[in-house]
């Protein structure tokens, strides 16, 4: 079931870099009203990297341009909110969110493109950039390009994986502006943009026999790319991740020292290795690498605690899988289907926001 979460923040904004004198007078322009945002979650879950929802989206980072010269011939474009750093107040009477100092909507019914990530401090974002229209149609062609590393894995050399998420709306600045619009807030819907693996095992061995997974890996992958968002004429827009430059990279999810055992408990039971709100992140991506696999190492003992099998790999094929931005796969090893160390995979997939599954 979908769930949607609405929570509403008052914000003011850091401009950090203005392209043109006519930002400089924005915070001046007290006559018109205060841009205010509501931010709003598409999940009712919660990002190692714990899924963000209502209750822990803690910040965002907000891109906000309009262009005030649609003569089809040059771009004139005005950095409204130039990566400002939206907060959520935690503690004391404060609510909401803030920033500072406060921004004003331009005058003249702009159309105003806005763009936002969360989290707002993430390191593995590289780069941000806006772009506006040069057509004669306003909106046409703004958008924004963001660089993104997503970590092999959690705490890679000081980075963390994280649920990375994205907003934008497209609005015009009089249907905020004036007295009668007064506390009016800008509906910002995050969604997720990565890919998220979670992994779960039955043992169907047979009585006595004991796994234990010691390492998952996700091989022959990429890790970064960039992720752009384009408008249309039409102020509706569509996002798209390109692809890495190189995939030759290994993923790997966070699993205890010891690895996690997986006891014969009838042969149906299923044991989850990472939960489903600390899962694997990945780049989006479909691997053409002839390497690319789902990689499992593990230990398995017999009911003396006699080792059969010590550091044993099995690989599951996902060349040409494709791997789309929001969507969770849950991968289900059945140890023992066959002779004893076989492993059967399956791999199911859900939107974040239903869990609907569906075969891949």
């Amino acid at each position: 079931m979908k769930k949607v979460l609405f929570f509403a923040a008052t914000l003011a904004a850091v401009m950090t870099g203005c392209s043109n004198s006519e930002e400089l007078a924005n915070e001046q322009n007290t006559d018109r009203n205060p841009i205010g945002f509501r931010a709003v979650t598409n999940l009712g879950e919660e990002t190692r990297a714990s899924v963000t929802d209502f209750q822990n989206l803690k910040d965002f980072r907000v891109y906000a341009t309009y262009d005030n010269d649609v003569s089809g011939t040059a771009a004139n474009k005005v950095d409204l909110m130039n990566g400002v750093n939206v907060t959520r107040n935690i503690g004391g009477t404060a609510t909401g969110f803030s920033y500072a100092p406060v921004k004003y909507w331009p005058a003249g019914n702009q159309p105003v493109l806005m763009y936002a990530y969360s989290p707002a401090g993430s390191v593995n974002v590289n780069s941000a950039k806006t772009t506006a229209t040069a057509a004669a149609t306003a909106n046409d062609g703004g958008k924004i390009e963001i660089a993104y590393t997503v970590p092999w894995k959690d705490a890679d050399a000081g980075a963390r994986q994280e649920d990375f998420m994205f907003a934008t709306k497209s609005v015009l600045s009089n249907d905020y502006a004036g007295s009668t619009h007064s506390g009016y807030e800008v509906p910002m819907v995050f969604n997720h943009i990565l890919s998220k693996l979670t992994f779960s095992a039955v043992n169907a061995a047979g009585s006595g026999l004991t796994y234990t997974i010691k390492k998952i890996e996700v091989t022959g992958m990429g890790n970064a790319a960039t992720y752009t968002y384009t408008y249309s004429a039409a102020a509706t827009g569509s996002g798209s991740w390109g692809a890495p430059a190189a995939q030759t990279g290994t993923y790997e999810a966070s699993l205890p020292g010891a690895g996690i055992a997986i006891p014969f408990t009838g042969g149906t039971a299923e044991l989850a290795l990472t939960s489903y709100n600390e899962g694997l992140m990945i780049l989006p991506q479909t691997s053409t690498a002839a390497n690319s696999n789902i990689k499992i190492t593990y230990d398995l003992k017999d009911a003396e605690g006699t080792a059969l099998v010590t550091n044993e790999v099995k690989n599951f094929l996902i060349k040409s899988k494709p791997f789309a931005p929001g969507t969770s796969y849950n991968v289900k090893m059945t140890f023992g289907s066959g002779a004893y160390n076989d492993i059967a995979f399956t791999v199911s997939t859900g939107n974040w926001s239903s869990d609907t599954g569906i075969t891949l």
